[in-house]
């Protein structure tokens, strides 16, 4: 069987259904708003964006059958913290 093309989707238009995945092996979630200055501007679209586009999928991913989603992410999740212990640690500039 050969591996279906990946396709770009966003799930930023009312949210992901099995539309979007049908007899998927599995969902890469990359979509995100990556910057601390902006979620603090404007929380809301920071909230929307990252964490109810990721339940969506999750759900969709869930609905569909599809046993596996990635989930990509960045150091503006967890911030420059020096001694945090976080691995890999965040690059010093």
């Amino acid at each position: 069987m050969r591996p279906k093309a990946f396709e770009k989707r966003s799930s930023s238009t009312g949210g992901a259904s099995c539309d979007s995945c049908p007899g998927a092996a599995g969902i890469f979630r990359q979509a995100a708003i990556p910057s601390v200055p902006r979620s603090v501007k404007d929380p809301l679209a920071s909230n929307e964006a990252n964490v109810i586009g990721t339940l969506d999928v999750l759900v969709a991913a869930k609905d569909c059958g599809v046993p596996a989603v990635v989930a990509a992410s960045s150091s503006s999740v967890y911030g420059d913290i020096p001694g945090s212990g976080v691995i890999p640690a965040p690059a010093r500039r």
